[in-house]
């Protein structure tokens, strides 16, 4: 093998000396010296697993070079050992090269291993079932070394099962057969239903009362006894009597009687009562009125309660003394000033004025502190209403003033809604009697001033020392107002 491969490595070798040679000789010729520019690699001869290849690139003068590529070797795979069986031979491990399969370590045969036995047990036959004879196998392979030959079955033995013969309560059976070896039913008894009692006629044991159930019985042949209950009679009571009558609000009673004695008592509902109602009486100015009631009619009982209703109290008129509901007289009017009055509850009212605008109003208009003998508190709602109105529409050439004073006295602690609306030429100012009409006072802020007392034309007057007569609204007052 060596001299295979030394042999093409020699002529390598020369052709390279030759080509050389052939070089020197070109480069004597020409003066120009040549640097060699060669080609890729060339695979000329591929190598294998045991030879050599061989490659080479050329330049562009012709020159060739060329190289020798290694052999490549063996690729070795493993060939698997094959276990041998009872039967057959198996093989060690062994190798070979992949690429050329050429056989690098051979395998060698391993003997075969020989059955190993085991006995297969006899089975013995039965009635029905076939039995075996005793067998062997192989333990590893499961071959049948000696097989196991068919044993034939026995066959029943029968047995005669004796029949059952029914009674009242118990049922029987037929004939049957078995087998006495093994047990089996060969023909199987039926059942034969038991006969049932046949009793006599029903005989009364006990009789039954109104309370108390009765008993009846009833015999079979065979002895057996049926017994069962008489169901009481119930008691039969006669009519409902009443013992005690019910009223509106207590219950009463009634009962009934049977043969027996027994009683039956119940209850009778009471009756409840009965509405009757009780007419409203209507309050009037002086005297109280009372809401609609109840009551019953049968036991007089008050079922809801009249309630009492206020006395309404007086309406008060513009410029009328008597009450605008029942008409009583109420008041009067003023000697000296004409103002007009009412009286309620210890208290005078004034509610307008009976007198002639003329030239001596515009002297004004004292109120009184009292009238027969009640505070002067208050000045009614509307009171003066137009009186201002109907004063300013009249002419009076002759007067030095267009306003009429109205001296209100201390006393008064309410004004009413609209008492001086519509009130040009009105001036009102507050006095002490005893000052009067020397002096005023200041204005007393604890009087109520009813809604619509003082109009948007700022009536309200006062006189203070200093400045003389002084037009005010309601909400400006001064505190030194006088």
């Amino acid at each position: 093998m060596k001299r295979k491969i030394l042999l093409p490595v020699l002529a390598i070798l020369s052709l390279l000396l030759l080509l050389c040679a052939v070089s020197c000789d070109n480069d004597e010729q020409d003066p120009t010296p040549h640097t060699h520019s060669y080609n890729e690699w060339e695979n000329i001869k591929e190598p294998t697993c045991i030879q050599a290849g061989e490659k080479s690139k050329k330049c562009t003068c012709g020159d060739i070079v060329k190289e020798e590529i290694a052999a490549l070797g063996h690729t070795e795979e493993v060939l698997n050992a094959l276990a041998p069986t009872c039967t057959e031979t198996g093989l060690t491990e062994g190798k070979k090269c992949s690429v050329c399969q050429e056989i690098l370590a051979k395998q060698e045969v391993v003997d075969a291993l020989g059955h190993t036995e085991e006995t297969l047990e006899a089975l013995a036959p039965t009635c029905t079932n076939t039995g075996l004879t005793e067998g062997k196998k192989c333990s590893v392979c499961q071959e049948i070394l000696a097989k196991q030959e068919v044993v034939d079955a026995l066959g029943h033995t029968e047995e005669t099962l004796e029949a059952l013969a029914p009674t009242c309560t118990n049922t029987g059976l037929t004939e049957g057969k078995k087998c006495s070896v093994c047990q089996e039913i060969l023909v199987k008894q039926e059942v034969v239903d038991a006969t049932g009692h046949t009793y006599g006629e029903w005989e009364t044991t006990k009789e039954p009362t109104c309370t108390e159930a009765g008993e009846k019985e009833q015999k079979c042949a065979c002895g057996d006894v049926v017994t069962d209950d008489i169901d009481a009679t119930g008691h039969t009571y006669g009519e409902w009597e009443t013992t005690k009558a019910p009223t509106c609000t207590e219950n009463g009673e009634k009962e009934q009687r049977c043969h027996c004695g027994d009683i039956v008592k119940e209850t009778v509902t009471a009756l409840g009562h009965t509405e009757e109602v009780i007419n409203a009486v209507a309050p009037t100015c002086t005297e109280a009125g009372l809401k609609e009631g109840k009551k019953c009619s049968v036991c007089e009982k008050i079922l809801l309660a009249q309630t009492t209703v206020d006395a309404l109290g007086h309406t008060i008129e513009k410029n009328s003394t008597a009450c605008a509901t029942c008409k009583t007289n109420l008041g009067g009017k003023h000697a000296s000033t004409g103002l007009l009055y009412v009286i309620l509850d210890g208290r005078a009212i004034i509610v307008g004025i009976d007198r002639k605008i003329d030239s001596s109003i515009i002297a004004g208009i004292k109120f009184p502190t009292h009238i027969d003998g009640a505070p002067v508190e208050e000045i009614a709602s509307y009171a003066f209403e137009d009186f201002g109105t109907a004063f300013t529409k009249t002419s009076y050439a002759n007067m030095s003033s267009s306003y009429v004073t109205f001296y209100l006295p201390t006393t008064v602690k309410k004004v009413g809604d609209y008492a001086f609306d519509t009130c040009n030429g009105i001036k009102i100012s507050l006095y002490d009697p005893d000052k009067i009409p020397a002096d005023h006072v200041a204005w007393d802020k604890t009087v109520t001033w009813g809604e619509g007392t003082i109009s948007a034309r700022d009536c309200i007057w006062g006189f203070r020392p200093a400045i003389g007569w002084t037009r005010y609204s309601k909400a400006d007052i001064p505190d030194d107002y006088e």
